[in-house]
C-alpha cells in the first residue's frame, strides 16, 4: 500500500511549536518491517527562540527510537505498535513534563495501521461514505493505542487537540470526503490558519492507494485487442466478398465506413495511450515530490544535531529534484520545495565565499620582507623571513611591529615556533632561542645528524617537538635548558610525505594527500574526516592548539581553508582564489580570525 499525504501546520507561535514528520524507508526490508511513519508533534513550555531547536531534536529522537528498533513480529522482533508506544514513552521521559509534549503518531505496515496518542490528538477515518473518530487521546501522561486494517481508498486524518477544537466536525468530514488529500488540505488550511497563533494547530491527511493504475491497464488492453480483431474481420471478410448483383457503390460505401471506424479507433487508441502515459508520469512526479519532501524534512530536523547526516539527506533531495526537473520540468510544488532547499543547503554546506581583509603588509617593517613561516603565541604573531634572515613580531591588538632578530645564525633558518614570549628557530646549527631584549641568538639544542629530514618544529607545554620524515622527536624542558632527545612515538606510523604538525595535547600530523594522523601519548589513534564535499588537495598546513576548538587546514589545491571538528566531522570552509598562494595559517578564536600568510602580506578572515 502507498500513501498520498497533505499537511496543514501553523508557524511557531508564542504558545509553542507544532510540526509534522512523515517518512517512508527506501529499503524494502525496512519498509516491510517498520512501514510508513506519520507523526503530529507539539511542544510548549520554553522560550520561543529555543522552541525550534527543541522541536527538531524531538523529531530526530522519535525517528531514531522507532526506526532504530528491531523488526516487527514477523521478523522476530517487537510489534510495531509496542515499539511506537515505547518510542513515544522514551521521548516523554527525556523531554520532561515542562515540555508540554503532545504526539499523535501512526505507522502503516502492510495493510495494518498502528496508532499511539499522547495528549489530546485524534485519529479520524473515512471509509467509503462514512467518517468516524477512531481514537482520541486522553492526557499528557497517558499513551492510548489502537490498530486495525485499512482498505484501498480509505482516508484518515491525524491532528492535534487544538486542531479539532478549532476546526468544526462538519468541515473535517467535508475535507475527508474530497477527492484527494490536496483538496482536503485546501479546505482545512484557511480555517487552521485563522488561529492567529493562539493554538498549536497541525494535521496530516493520508489516502491509502493500492496500485489502481496498473490494474486498469491490464483490464483495458485485452478489450482493446478484441475490438481491433473484430474490426479487422469486418474489413477483410465481409467487405471483400460482395453478394451477386450488389452495386459497386454500396461496397465502396461499406469499405469507407470501415476505414472511418478504424481511423476513429486508431485515434482513440493513441489518445488513450497518451492519457495513460500522462497518468503514469503524473504519478511518478507525485512520488518524486513526496520523496524530496521527506528527505528535506528529515535533513532539516537534524541540521544542528547531525550536520553530516543533514547534508547527505539534503543532497539526496537535491539529486531527486534534478531528476524531476530533467523528466518533466518543475511544477509550482517543485519550485517551492526547490526554494526551500536552496535556503537550507547553505546551513549544512557552511561554504563562505570571502574576500579577506589585508591585516598587515610586512614591507612596513622591512623592504621586500616576506612571511616564509609564522607562529601564533599569545597575542603575537612571530614571522620568519628566511631571505632577510630576520624574525618579526606583530602584536594582534594594535598591529605594532618589531624586528626581534636578524642575521647571524638566522642565515640558515628553516622553522619557527614560540611558547609564550620565548621564540625558537630551527637553523643549520640546531635550535636557536631568540632573546628579544638582548638581541641574542642562543643555541639551545645542537643539530643532530640522526634527526632525519625535518618537516616541522612545534612547542607545547614548554617542550619542543620535531616532526621528521620517519619520527617525532621530543625535547623536554629542564631547569638548565633542554634534556636529551627522545623518541616520542610508541607505535609505528608512516610519516612519509608529511607537511605540517599541530599540538593541543594530542599531536596532529598532516600529509600531502590530505590524510590527517592523530597521536595521543605517542600512540596512533583512529581518525577520519567525514562530510567534505571534495577531498583535501595539496595542503600546506594544519593548525590547532589547546585554546582552539577546531582543526584548520590550509587546502591550497582547492583554494580554501577547511574547518573540522576534532572528531573529524566537517564544520565549514572558506573559499578565496588567493588561498592557493598562501604559505601558512594561524588562528585566534579569541580574536575570531584566521590569519593567512602569503609572500609579504598577512590576511585576516572573520570566523563565522
Amino acid at each position: 500500500m502507498t500513501l498520498q499525504l497533505a499537511k496543514v501546520v501553523t508557524a511557531l507561535t508564542e504558545k509553542g511549536w507544532s510540526q509534522i514528520h512523515t517518512f517512508s524507508p527506501e529499503q524494502k526490508e525496512k519498509l516491510a518491517s517498520h512501514g510508513h511513519f506519520l507523526a503530529v508533534i507539539t511542544l510548549g513550555g520554553a522560550e520561543k527562540e529555543e522552541m525550534a531547536a527543541l522541536g527538531r531534536e524531538t523529531i530526530t529522537r522519535l525517528h531514531e527510537e522507532y526506526y532504530g528498533s528491531a523488526a516487527g513480529v514477523a521478523g522476530g522482533g517487537t510489534s510495531p505498535l509496542i515499539k511506537l508506544k515505547q518510542a513515544i514513552k522514551k521521548l516523554m521521559v527525556e523531554a520532561g513534563p515542562e515540555s508540554q509534549l503532545s504526539v499523535t503518531a501512526a505507522v502503516l505496515v502492510n495493510k495494518v495501521l498502528y496508532v499511539a496518542i499522547l495528549g489530546q490528538g485524534r485519529l479520524i477515518l473515512r471509509r467509503k461514505s462514512r467518517t468516524e473518530t477512531i481514537l482520541t487521546g486522553s492526557s499528557a501522561e497517558n499513551i492510548v493505542t489502537a490498530s486495525g486494517y485499512l482498505e484501498n481508498g480509505d482516508t484518515f486524518l491525524l491532528g492535534t487537540g487544538d486542531f479539532f477544537q478549532l476546526v468544526p466536525e462538519e468541515v473535517v468530514q467535508k475535507a475527508l470526503a474530497a477527492g484527494t488529500v490536496d483538496e482536503a488540505a485546501e479546505i482545512l488550511a484557511p480555517i487552521a490558519h485563522e488561529s492567529n497563533g493562539q493554538g498549536l494547530v497541525a494535521a496530516v491527511a493520508a489516502k491509502v492507494e493500492e496500485g489502481k493504475t496498473k490494474k486498469k491497464l491490464r483490464l483495458w488492453l485485452p478489450k482493446l485487442n478484441r475490438i481491433t480483431s473484430s474490426l479487422q474481420r469486418v474489413k477483410f471478410n465481409r467487405l471483400s466478398q460482395p453478394r451477386a448483383g450488389q452495386p459497386l457503390v454500396k461496397k465502396k460505401t461499406l469499405f469507407t465506413v470501415a476505414l472511418v471506424l478504424i481511423l476513429i479507433l486508431g485515434v482513440s487508441v493513441i489518445l488513450g495511450k497518451q492519457k495513460r502515459e500522462k497518468g503514469v508520469q503524473k504519478q511518478k512526479m507525485a512520488v518524486l515530490l513526496e520523496q524530496i519532501q521527506e528527505k528535506k524534512e528529515e535533513g532539516e530536523a537534524v541540521i544542528e544535531l547531525n550536520p553530516v547526516r543533514a547534508k547527505e539527506l539534503l543532497f539526496e533531495a537535491q539529486d531527486l529534484l534534478k531528476q524531476a526537473e530533467a523528466e518533466g520540468g518543475l511544477s509550482e510544488d517543485f519550485s517551492q520545495i526547490k526554494e526551500e532547499l536552496e535556503a537550507l543547503l547553505p546551513q549544512v554546506l557552511r561554504e563562505h565565499e570571502i574576500e579577506p581583509e589585508l591585516f598587515f603588509d610586512l614591507v612596513l617593517i622591512k623592504d621586500d620582507a616576506a612571511a616564509d613561516e609564522a607562529v601564533l603565541s599569545a597575542s603575537n604573531l612571530f614571522v620568519l623571513d628566511k631571505t632577510k634572515a630576520s624574525v618579526y613580531r606583530l602584536s594582534l591588538p594594535d598591529k605594532k611591529s618589531a624586528i626581534i632578530g636578524s642575521g647571524g645564525k638566522l642565515e640558515t633558518s628553516f622553522q619557527i615556533t614560540a611558547f609564550g614570549p620565548e621564540i625558537f628557530v630551527l637553523a643549520e646549527e640546531g635550535i636557536l632561542q631568540l632573546e628579544e631584549k638582548a638581541k641574542e641568538q642562543i643555541l639551545a639544542i645542537d643539530s643532530d645528524k640522526n634527526w632525519g629530514e625535518i618537516v616541522d618544529l612545534q612547542s607545547f607545554g614548554g617542550n619542543l617537538y620535531l616532526l621528521t620524515d620517519n619520527n617525532i622527536w621530543a625535547y623536554s624542558r629542564t631547569e638548565s635548558g633542554f634534556g636529551a632527545k627522545r623518541n616520542w612515538l610508541k607505535s609505528e606510523a608512516n610519516l612519509a610525505n608529511t607537511v605540517s604538525m599541530a599540538i593541543d595535547g594530542s599531536i596532529w600530523v598532516l600529509k600531502s594527500d590530505g590524510t590527517i594522523l592523530k597521536f595521543i601519548q605517542g600512540k596512533k589513534e583512529a581518525f577520519g574526516v567525514a562530510g567534505l564535499d571534495k577531498p583535501i588537495k595539496n595542503p600546506k598546513a594544519i593548525f590547532t592548539n589547546e585554546d582552539t576548538e577546531a582543526l584548520y587546514i590550509l587546502d591550497n589545491g582547492n583554494s580554501r581553508v577547511v574547518v573540522l571538528e576534532k572528531s573529524g566531522e566537517y564544520h565549514s570552509q572558506y573559499l578565496w582564489s588567493g588561498i592557493s598562494e598562501a604559505t601558512g595559517l594561524a588562528v585566534s578564536e579569541q580574536e575570531n580570525k584566521i590569519f593567512l600568510f602569503s609572500q609579504n602580506k598577512i590576511y585576516a578572515i572573520e570566523i563565522r
